[in-house]
């Protein structure tokens, strides 16, 4: 299953994984929600009485805020290259759905390719044909029947992404789009909108606060995945995170767990993964996921499930 927004740095493909490695309790914070897979993938755990989702960065925390409460609902808007520059800073629809690898700074299209994303986003979503008459005239019956009668967004992208693989032979410029790339921002909408599905718990809780300033109640799980050290990170407004102040915190917490890349001095690695990256353009990026706890002193007793 897929969890929370789409999302760079998306704890998505591991976040059973993890949520099966933390113990039950009354309440479970995510204190550094991003895309809220950790906080979706925990309320429908069942294991958690109370989902407490937090995010620093407030276009991201209204993002996650939105996609609960239904309000990317019926969103269809194209958003261009310029619209894009002048709207990402603001609008979470075209941070999250239009950059490139959900970076929330780098358009999703390059320039060659934009116009023909263009005219496939007016026929499906639109079921506006006229850019697709303009650029393949002697397609466009075969075309219209393909998608004639299909409502769902869904279904009409499958019907358009088999007759373009189809049409590639008969119109050369459809070959650059592969498998229908062009169309992930489709599926990322989708993803928004599957969250919907949390505005009915009363136990979710949506804040925006610094990490330093959460007060946990008592019989609570606190789950942290911070910046990553030595990323490039100004878009998720950590440039200034004090790393050495944020693990020194840690210290201080009972059941806390955190997610990171590499070992830090005075946590303990209690699970592991290597994960291979999607977007990279050579198709061989890997990252390792740690799980780590600060390590056990002064009696405290941790609760670890394998």
């Amino acid at each position: 299953m897929t969890y929370g927004m789409p999302y760079k740095g998306s704890k998505s493909r591991i976040a059973e994984d993890i949520i099966s490695r933390l113990p039950p309790a009354k309440h479970f914070y995510d204190v550094f929600g991003g895309g809220g897979a950790m906080a979706h993938c925990a309320a429908l755990s069942g294991r958690y009485q109370t989902i407490h989702y937090n995010e620093p960065a407030p276009l991201i925390c209204r993002a996650f805020r939105m996609a609960v409460t239904g309000q990317f609902r019926g969103e269809d808007r194209w958003i261009s290259r310029e619209d894009f520059a002048r709207l990402k800073s603001s609008d979470p629809y075209a941070a999250l759905c239009w950059s490139f690898g959900n970076d929330l700074s780098t358009y999703l299209y390059g320039r060659e390719l934009e116009p023909l994303k263009r005219t496939l986003h007016h026929a499906i979503f639109w079921d506006d044909w006229g850019l697709f008459a303009e650029r393949w005239p002697q397609l466009l019956p075969e075309a219209q029947e393909a998608v004639r009668g299909v409502t769902d967004r869904k279904q009409r992208r499958l019907a358009v992404m088999r007759l373009v693989k189809r049409m590639a032979g008969r119109a050369a410029e459809l070959n650059n789009l592969q498998s229908l790339e062009s169309l992930e921002r489709l599926e990322r909408l989708e993803r928004l909108e599957s969250l919907e599905r949390l505005e009915s718990l009363e136990r979710l809780q949506i804040t925006s606060a610094s990490y330093a300033d959460l007060k946990f109640e008592r019989d609570a799980v606190i789950y942290c995945d911070p910046p990553y050290e030595g990323t490039i990170c100004d878009q998720y407004g950590c440039l200034d995170f004090d790393f050495r102040h944020f693990w020194h915190w840690t210290r201080r917490q009972k059941r806390i767990y955190v997610s990171d890349t590499a070992p830090k001095e005075g946590m303990a690695v209690i699970w592991d993964k290597l994960l291979w990256s999607k977007v990279s353009g050579t198709n061989n990026a890997a990252r390792r996921e740690l799980l780590m706890i600060p390590e056990p002193r002064g009696g405290i007793q941790w609760e670890i499930q394998f």
